[in-house]
């Protein structure tokens, strides 16, 4: 009886270490909304490349990807101007894990209006630890633009 214990208690153990919480896919995770409906204009309303490296992930956004992105950002507003429109974000979340040790991976649009043009934003940021960070932040303006 104590080795039929055992056998039932080991194959319970295996069954329940290979049921941890799987990933989810949401659109609707007010968490990564607001960062996203917070981050995109604070960084494209005047495209500010400082508001962007503040909330960029250091070991991705290096000093030269800003240097590129501070070059390709005045080429921008030069050829779309300010933005003068937002429309909400929409996208999709992942979250995995829970607790201290959930992450959560965002990849969001937003469709802008700028005085001279428009543009759709992509935005792909992590929370780990608590914090958001922008892993990719892309523009893709709706006519052909001069831009290197």
């Amino acid at each position: 009886m104590r080795t039929l214990y055992t056998i039932v208690a080991a194959v319970l153990l295996l069954a329940l270490a290979g049921c941890g919480p799987r990933p989810v896919t949401t659109s609707s995770d007010p968490d990564a909304q607001s960062v996203m409906d917070t981050v995109i204009p604070k960084i494209f309303t005047n495209w500010d490349a400082n508001a962007l490296a503040a909330v960029a992930d250091p070991a991705v956004y290096t000093h030269e990807r800003m240097q590129r992105v501070r070059t390709f950002f005045g080429e921008l507003s030069k050829s779309l101007g300010p933005m003068v429109t937002y429309n909400k974000a929409k996208g999709v979340t992942v979250i995995s894990g829970s607790g201290q040790d959930q992450v959560k991976s965002a990849s969001y649009d937003a469709d802008l209006v700028f005085k001279k043009g428009s543009a759709t934003i992509h935005i792909d940021a992590d929370k780990k630890h608590g914090k958001w960070l922008v892993e990719n932040a892309s523009v893709q303006p709706s006519h052909h633009l001069l831009v290197h």
